[in-house]
Order: structure tokens, then C-alpha cells, then sequence
């Protein structure tokens, strides 16, 4: 109650710029839930631009438009959401019968490839200029059953410790 307090004070003056230490700390799911649509309300009704200093990166995803990374008092990185997503790594999971012959006929195919084989059935690939159809396509046509493409994204936590070198 008194991070809700606190922020419906704040509120009461109809801020332009209203700055947040961990508002959703020590909050239960539904404080933080309740917490993050205010704050989202607040911004695009009152056009209230508001700094959000947290640890809990995974809420920041949900309400951030732009994120300034900090490593010990530094700068790291000033990025947009749309320019961290542009930058954040994407992964194409593939599980297959077989990931050794899947990963030869892939380098046969495909020269800007980077794969990874995880175990016996799962290859990581790096690459945004190949279609994942195609992918698909090529492995079945060598015989090679494919069992699941999935594209896995680089999580915001991920991307901070790749910056600050963690």
C-alpha cells in the first residue's frame, strides 16, 4: 500500500516528469500489474514522461520506451525499445531426428550460418537472412524429419549482461 500511496501522491500534481525507485517492489502479481497500467495510463492520458530506475528488467520490457544501461555509475548504452529489439540476438531452434546431419547439410546449403548443435536432436542457428521455411524445406528434402522451428529471443536480462559484461 505504500508504493501505491506514494505514487497516487506524486500523481495528485500532475507531474510532467515523475522519477521511480523499484515502484513495483514488495508488491504481490497484482500490485505490479495494477502499478504498471497506472503508470502506462499516466503516460499516454497526461503525456507525463516517466523515469523508471529498476532491477526487476523484466517488468521494465513491459512499460520501457527507451532504457539507458548502467554499469557501475556509467553509461553502457542508450537505446530506444525498437533499436534493443533490432539488436537483441534471435535464435532458431530447430529439433530434428538428427542434429550432426542436419548441421552438415545446413553448412552445405547456407554460407552466413552459425549453428550450433546443442544435443543429439537440437541445433541453435544465428542467422535473420534465411527464412526458417527454407530451413525447413531443405533439411526435409534431404531427409532429415524436423520436429519443431522455434525462434527464441534474447530476453532484456541477457542483453544487459552482454553490456556489462557479466
Amino acid at each position: 500500500m505504500k508504493q501505491r500511496l506514494g505514487i497516487a501522491l506524486a500523481l495528485l500534481f500532475k507531474p510532467d516528469l515523475l522519477v521511480l525507485d523499484e515502484p513495483s517492489n514488495g508488491l504481490d502479481p497484482e500490485g505490479v500489474r495494477d502499478i504498471r497500467q497506472i503508470l502506462l495510463k499516466v503516460n499516454r492520458e497526461r503525456r507525463t514522461t516517466i523515469i523508471v530506475s529498476s532491477h526487476v528488467l523484466t517488468e521494465l520490457e513491459e512499460i520501457a520506451t527507451d532504457y539507458i544501461i548502467l554499469n557501475e555509475g556509467q553509461i553502457v548504452e542508450k537505446v530506444s525499445k525498437d533499436k534493443l529489439i533490432d539488436n537483441m540476438v534471435k535464435t532458431l531452434v530447430i529439433k530434428v531426428d538428427a542434429a550432426k546431419q542436419a548441421a552438415t547439410v545446413l553448412n552445405e546449403q547456407f554460407d552466413a550460418l552459425e549453428i550450433k548443435i546443442v544435443d543429439d536432436t537440437t541445433l541453435h542457428l544465428s542467422s535473420d537472412d534465411i527464412p526458417s521455411y527454407d530451413i525447413n524445406r531443405r533439411l526435409v528434402s534431404k531427409g532429415i524429419q524436423v520436429h519443431s522451428l522455434t525462434i527464441q529471443n534474447e530476453t532484456l536480462e541477457d542483453y544487459f549482461f552482454e553490456k556489462v559484461g557479466v
